[in-house]
């Protein structure tokens, strides 16, 4: 018996078979193109996306050599916010729109101005950006209204891809609790929310909420055709990505927290009150019922270093790796702001490296971004840390990152805390196979999951001698920041 998890992220597209105890057996993605029609707008083909992920179960299914009637069940995750506007059958009416876009931020600034935001907050529990559903239905309302009155429903990307294997329409409670459309609190879409982001006419494009581990439906004749799996194999709601890797870290509670440093650097943190305070990100529901996933994050995280690679013509990971273990990090190392994508501060911050002279190396210039990163990662921690009752006995930390053994044991040191590494490298796809798991009763409920599919191949301590001088220049960085925030804006105007 196994089950299949899909993950349909911001760049790419991945297809994971997994054995019932989390065992992945095989795996198989594509990168997903993205589409710049504009300056500032971010799109893909949705239809385009189906059908690779169709081709991608295929594979997976011929590669592993296990029949697709061993698969119990299937379930998707994927990245939140965007939008996927379709018709009743499921046919996308325009390009999907990714969550990097950027074409309504005009309407977050005009709804933080004049009040919106913070009156929509008391039920959301997150700021409004631009690439959430809200602004993005204003500005179609604006721009295109002929293709919102054509619009059926409107689609989170992984609820998408759950329509076309069951032509069932549903929108998984943790990603639509991330949108800005939900009363986190009630766990409902809510009419007041609407009201006040003058969106009460799209309450239709709304689609009936279900929790990841509810059924959702089964696989269609004509989905099977499609992937190859069998007609009839349950699906079940599936899940925000964020939840996901959350759980298949093994992240249930507060005695853990869940570190992702990949393309974004994200810190979670369970709950079991929600927090609406415009300190933190988001709150956002989580996948365990009566619980909340905080999350503080930014663009600050392993962007940077691939950028080093580039700019440094360092020839690979290791190679960098090597550089920076040959230049250990001093009192008077440089600094760098890890800020190439976007900050964790104002907004108006750019990357910059602090403290050069003559002699320094590039070898220190690395070690300086792999600290950065780290940094990073621990303003958003401390971040979170009013908001928790209890500090967590260790970090369950993923992403890129979690694969140097080097840069785990820098996170252990900079947070002065246990870094544990799950184990298997498509957390977010086995997330959403723990709830296809769950779904079919193949176990009770997430800790029975996590207890039987989550492991963790190494565990990270911290060394004292090292978090001592990490802390002292943790507050250096802080105090650079704190210092020049009256610089940036000069800066960018220039």
């Amino acid at each position: 018996m196994h089950l299949l998890g899909i993950d349909c992220g911001g760049t790419t597209t991945k297809v994971v078979l997994f054995a019932v105890d989390g065992t992945l057996v095989a795996s198989a993605g594509r990168p997903i193109a993205s589409l710049t029609p504009h300056p500032g707008w971010s799109e893909r083909d949705a239809g385009a996306l189906w059908l690779d992920t169709a081709a991608l179960i295929r594979e997976v299914l011929a590669t592993s050599g296990v029949p697709a009637s061993a698969i119990a069940a299937v379930a998707c995750t994927g990245h939140g916010n965007g939008l996927y506007l379709t018709d009743d059958q499921g046919h996308p009416i325009r390009a999907a729109i990714n969550s990097n876009d950027q074409r309504a931020r005009n309407i977050v600034e005009a709804w933080r101005t004049d009040g919106t935001e913070a009156r929509a907050m008391c039920q959301t529990a997150q700021r409004l950006w631009a690439a959430q559903p809200p602004p993005l239905l204003a500005w179609l309302r604006q721009h295109e209204p002929t293709t919102l009155a054509r619009a059926r429903w409107l689609f989170q990307c992984k609820d998408y891809l759950r329509f076309h294997l069951t032509s069932s329409a549903g929108a998984d409670v943790t990603d639509s609790s991330g949108t800005s459309l939900l009363d986190v609190r009630a766990g409902q879409w809510s009419e007041d929310l609407l009201k006040c982001l003058g969106l009460s006419d799209m309450r239709h494009l709304l689609p009936p909420l279900l929790m990841p581990h509810s059924s959702a439906g089964a696989v269609t004749a004509a989905a099977a055709a499609q992937t190859g799996l069998i007609e009839g194999t349950p699906v079940a709601g599936g899940m925000f990505d964020i939840d996901a890797c959350c759980l298949a870290s093994g992240v249930l509670d507060e005695s853990s927290v869940a570190m992702v440093a990949g393309t974004w650097g994200n810190c979670l943190s369970v709950s079991l009150q929600p927090v609406c305070d415009p300190a933190i990100l988001m709150t956002s529901c989580f996948a365990i019922p009566g619980s909340y996933l905080l999350l503080e994050g930014s663009p600050t995280s392993a962007g940077n270093l691939d950028w080093a690679l580039t700019t440094f013509q360092i020839s690979s990971y290791a190679e960098a790796e090597r550089l920076a273990i040959s230049s250990p990090l001093r009192p008077d190392s440089p600094f760098f702001l890890p800020f190439l994508y976007g900050s964790h501060g104002t907004g108006a911050e750019s990357a910059c490296f602090l403290g050069l002279h003559s002699l320094t190396s590039t070898a220190q210039l690395i070690s300086s971004v792999y600290e950065s990163v780290a940094f990073a990662l621990r303003h958003h921690f401390e971040k979170l840390a009013p908001f928790r009752t209890t500090s967590p006995r260790s970090v369950r930390l993923s992403g890129g990152a979690a694969r140097s053994s080097f840069w785990s044991q820098l996170f252990a040191d900079t947070l002065n805390l246990p870094v544990e590494i799950p184990d298997g490298k498509e957390l977010g796809a086995k997330g959403a196979a723990m709830a296809a798991a769950i779904s079919i009763g193949i176990y009770p409920g997430w800790a029975e999951a996590v207890a039987a599919m989550v492991t963790t191949s190494r565990t990270f301590l911290p060394r004292q001698e090292a978090v001592s001088l990490l802390d002292a220049r943790f507050r250096r960085y802080q105090a650079i920041l704190a210092n020049s925030t009256t610089v940036w804006p000069h800066l960018s105007a220039d």
